[in-house]
């Protein structure tokens, strides 16, 4: 079989073309004064991928080790923040910022239109960055050999035909093994026969061509150890841990529909601030208008990057203004005044509430219990009406 990288014989090699990732490629090459660096093109036969290329000499012979397109998805990205955006837009950032490139007539076409109402992205690695776009579609990406990234819901399991012998098969660990007599012609997303594969490995020397393939139970999961524990690194780098973690944040302003715009003190969610966060008081029907520079704790609901909220706020914390707001009934308790609540049967003002409160108050003195002082009252009365009342 006839392999080369860029035109250069390649003596023999392993090629790994998982379910979920990038592919990628370890070649050997007879020679020493060889140096592959950057985009290079793996061809097997008349089949190409498209990969970048590090090398070095080792005991006499070049040993170029490829990974599927830019490879720059472990490069580690800014925090960033999107309203009413789409994941398009997300996945562009991701793609500008690294080099890589969608696949679009491999992707499914609702991943690129597909709406957010808010998105936080974490500073971190491309890779979790894509991977978590993929998550919210329910779906998954992988590089094709094209060296672009297609972004999936679902396999299209398209069906493939070539000349091979099967040499080997283990149905309990789901493993076949076969000689293809011209082309690589498996790969993932395929079936061969009956068999789902998700995962190929193909490899070659002087001799002969093989392609080990991993399948799928029925269940989008493979049996194959290699491919277990691939997976379950997968899962591992790609986990939202952060997304469940609190983030201690700075009040920049507040909007006229009551969210709140925060700067967070960690680099790693702070980019380039987070808008349109709804307050979360813990108390329904209460609305606060709240001030420029006061703390307040950022968390993501569910761990979900499209559902920020704000809470918490520390002891010390003080607002401009706070309103309650209730059907039937609005009540305070204080035993030592000894007054119950007020049934409201319509919205009150505030000031007047308070007013008929302080009026009826019976508190305890040195004389016994007695109610305030009329001028008091008037003084309060003064107060609540001319400067502190509060309209809804």
């Amino acid at each position: 079989m006839d392999v080369r990288v860029n035109g250069l014989l390649c003596i023999e090699g392993e090629l790994t073309e998982p379910k979920s990732g990038p592919w990628t490629a370890r070649v050997e090459i007879d020679e020493e004064t060889v140096d592959l660096s950057g985009q290079v093109t793996l061809t097997i036969g008349t089949t190409s991928w498209v990969g970048t290329a590090t090398g070095a000499v080792e005991q006499g012979r070049y040993v170029a080790r490829i990974v599927a397109g830019a490879a720059n998805l472990k490069k580690t990205l800014d925090a960033k923040y999107y309203y009413q955006a789409s994941l398009s837009l997300v996945l562009q950032d991701i793609f500008r910022e690294t080099g890589e490139a969608l696949d679009v007539a491999a992707s499914d076409p609702f991943v690129t239109s597909f709406l957010v109402p808010r998105w936080a992205r974490l500073r971190g690695e491309a890779r979790m960055a894509l991977g978590q776009v993929a998550k919210e579609v329910g779906g998954f990406w992988r590089h094709t050999r094209a060296g672009l990234i297609a972004i999936r819901k679902e396999e299209l399991w398209s069906v493939v035909t070539g000349d091979y012998v099967e040499t080997f098969r283990d149905p309990a660990q789901r493993i076949v093994e076969i000689a293809p007599e011209a082309e690589p012609f498996v790969r993932p997303g395929t079936t061969l026969g009956t068999d789902r594969v998700v995962q190929v490995s193909t490899t070659w020397d002087a001799r002969e061509l093989r392609q080990r393939l991993t399948l799928d139970d029925g269940t989008g999961k493979s049996r194959g150890a290699g491919a277990k524990f691939g997976e379950a690194m997968q899962r591992a780098s790609e986990a939202p841990l952060n997304y469940g973690q609190w983030y201690p944040s700075k009040v920049v302003a507040q909007d006229g529909d009551g969210t709140v715009q925060i700067y967070a003190d960690d680099p790693r969610i702070r980019g380039n601030g987070i808008t349109r966060v709804p307050l979360k008081h813990g108390l329904p029907g209460l609305d606060v208008k709240v001030k420029a520079g006061e703390r307040v704790i950022l968390f993501f609901e569910d761990g979900d990057p499209k559902k920020p909220a704000a809470g918490l706020w520390p002891d010390g914390s003080s607002v401009l203004e706070v309103v309650q707001r209730a059907d039937e009934r609005l009540g305070f308790v204080a035993p030592a005044l000894r007054y119950g609540s007020l049934e409201a049967a319509q919205r009150a003002v505030l000031g007047d509430l308070l007013k008929q409160w302080i009026t009826s108050a019976i508190v305890s003195t040195a004389m016994g219990p007695a109610k305030f002082a009329q001028a008091s009252i008037t003084a309060i009365d003064d107060f609540l009406s001319i400067k502190h009342k509060l309209d809804e």
